[in-house]
């Protein structure tokens, strides 16, 4: 499926919308590899190649591809019990059912301004539908404002209005009813 997306200058980009797979494995590790030399370590967490595996295997994980070159992919847990799964940060720590948590969202910088995380957000809102859960999860570093604000702006909250400790930093638990 191609998608268009738009910058605030109404310039236009087409990227391919599609499922990852395992032989996607080096572009995803190459993607994350260029995005950690320039984002502070506390904002993002790199995923590990194993994680990455599982979800493509059980999961839902696409990317955007700029002809054959992966310039954004999105992993997000189905309700199932995994770690990985943000649920156990929540009251109900044993309804993994009910929850689809967002485990990474990454877009190479030539790419962002133009809407791609929101494109993510509204892909999670179909997919949690599709799999009968009842909220999305996701966790956001407080100093990442441009991740923060996108995730409130498609009408997530902060859980319990506080910080967390995850990936050993602060977090906000961003919470969304479906």
């Amino acid at each position: 499926m191609t998608v268009s997306f738009y910058n605030k200058n109404s310039n236009e980009i087409q990227l391919n919308l599609l499922p990852l797979s395992p032989d996607n494995l080096p572009q995803i590790i190459a993607l994350q590899n260029e995005i950690i030399e320039e984002i502070d370590p506390q904002i993002f967490q790199k995923s590990y190649d194993t994680e990455i595996i599982d979800s493509i295997e059980n999961d839902y994980c696409c990317g955007l591809f700029d002809g054959e070159k992966l310039v954004a992919f999105c992993v997000m847990i189905f309700n199932r019990k995994t770690e990985r799964n943000y649920c156990y940060l929540t009251d109900d720590k044993e309804d993994y059912s009910s929850y689809f948590s967002f485990d990474t969202i990454q877009v190479e910088k030539d790419y962002r301004g133009f809407g791609i995380q929101r494109f993510f957000l509204s892909e999670a809102d179909r997919e949690a539908g599709e799999q009968g859960a009842e909220f999305i999860l996701a966790t956001v570093a407080p100093d990442n404002k441009y991740s923060l604000n996108s995730f409130i702006n498609a009408g997530y909250s902060i859980y319990k209005d506080k910080e967390i400790d995850a990936y050993n930093s602060k977090r906000y638990l961003m919470i969304k009813k479906t």
